[in-house]
């Protein structure tokens, strides 16, 4: 279950909030993106400071889930945010020409690629007998 689901276009390190944190990657499509949104009513915090990134990951969920409602759009935002194991981080990376405020469609060869964020729980550590250190993670 979603407790809270996040959109990120970024990721920095200070969303760390300077904890050791190991984080799994793994690309995902627009359609399970379009499915998180759905499954959580369209609840979402979102961290994307463009608006146009906004607005054309819109167009995209809709014209795969069109019953979402227009009210949960999606909105920028340059709030600070900072990982908790309790998000579902999903983070939208654009790859393309520079892409202005105001555009409503990807530039020609710009896309968005889908990323799940999967922070792990740190369950236990070793050293072995050369003081090298090595971690146990949880999803």
């Amino acid at each position: 279950m979603i407790t809270n689901l996040v959109l990120l276009n970024t990721f920095s390190p200070n969303m760390l909030g300077r904890r050791e944190t190991a984080i799994n990657w793994q690309p995902v499509t627009l359609n399970y993106l379009a499915r998180l949104l759905e499954s959580t009513s369209g609840s979402h915090t979102s961290h994307i400071s463009q608006n146009a990134i906004c607005r054309i990951l819109w167009d995209k969920v809709i014209s795969v889930s069109p019953w979402l409602k227009e009210e949960l759009l999606i909105r920028a935002s340059k709030a600070p945010y900072f990982v908790s194991t309790t998000d579902t981080i999903i983070q939208i990376q654009y790859v393309g020409p520079t892409i202005e405020n105001n555009d409503v469609s990807l530039p020609k060869g710009g896309q968005l690629h889908f990323w799940e964020m999967v922070p792990m729980i740190k369950m236990s550590s070793f050293q072995d007998k050369e003081g090298t250190t090595y971690s146990t993670y949880e999803l």
